[in-house]
């Protein structure tokens, strides 16, 4: 991500992506399938996510605890299309979570 100076900050400001250099004819061929240009934020994280979560929740161990966490969002994720997943590799009881009031 790149910010862009207040001054260009205009209704008719245009944008050209270049490629300084390649390695010649069909080599370092690139392409842009998306760009998203948001609004200039605060610098200190404004946004949140929160939830519960509790480690090793498939076996009965007495000290298993819910735990509040609190992660901090960065700028490009304060869009409506964003999504989150918890995925959980591999099997067995011993290293399996829970995430609840998220």
């Amino acid at each position: 991500s790149a910010t862009l100076p207040s001054e260009l900050q205009t209704p008719v400001t245009q944008f050209c992506l270049e490629q300084q250099s390649h390695g010649g004819a069909n080599r370092h061929v690139w392409a842009v399938d998306f760009m998203q240009l948001l609004p200039v934020l605060p610098g200190t994280h404004t946004h949140v996510a929160q939830f519960s979560i509790n480690l090793g929740c498939g076996s009965y161990q007495p000290a298993n605890r819910w735990t509040r966490i609190s992660i901090p969002l960065p700028n490009a994720a304060l869009t409506e299309t964003t999504r989150f997943r918890w995925k959980q590799s591999g099997t067995g009881t011993g290293n399996m979570w829970a995430i609840d009031n998220g």
